[in-house]
This record gives structure tokens, sequence and C-alpha cells, in this order.
């Protein structure tokens, strides 16, 4: 028999982060992912694009907002 037991201390953590993503499209139609990244903060992915976006001059930059509880 299984029992659910259920703790009143347990709290639950809401954590935020960004996905970056950087995305061609290649001549054949096919995607080319150049980085796919986590990041934490808004500076941190501005600090990441910013080192990296001179290497692909053509490619979209995709950021998505994350959110995860746990």
């Amino acid at each position: 028999m299984n029992k659910r037991i259920s703790n009143p201390k347990r709290t639950r953590e809401t954590r935020n982060f960004y996905n970056v993503i950087c995305v061609e499209l290649g001549i054949l139609g096919d995607s080319i992912i150049h980085h796919s990244v986590n990041r934490g903060t808004i500076n941190e992915v501005h600090e990441f694009v910013e080192e990296h976006v001179e290497e692909h001059p053509n490619a979209p930059w995709v950021v998505i907002p994350r959110q995860v509880t746990f």
C-alpha cells in the first residue's frame, strides 16, 4: 500500500532564466543552430550576444524567457 506523505515544510522554488538561440536558414532550407544556451539574467544574455553577434551577422537571435518551478 503506497501512501503519499505530504511535507508541509517543503517549499516550491521558482527559477527564471533565458534561452538564447542563434539560428540561421541554410541554402537548402535547413536550420543551422549556431548557439543555444541558457543565461540567468537579461544582462548575461546581452553580454553573450554582444560577444558572438559578429560571428553570424545574418542570423537572427531569439531570446525566450523561461520559468521552472520545482
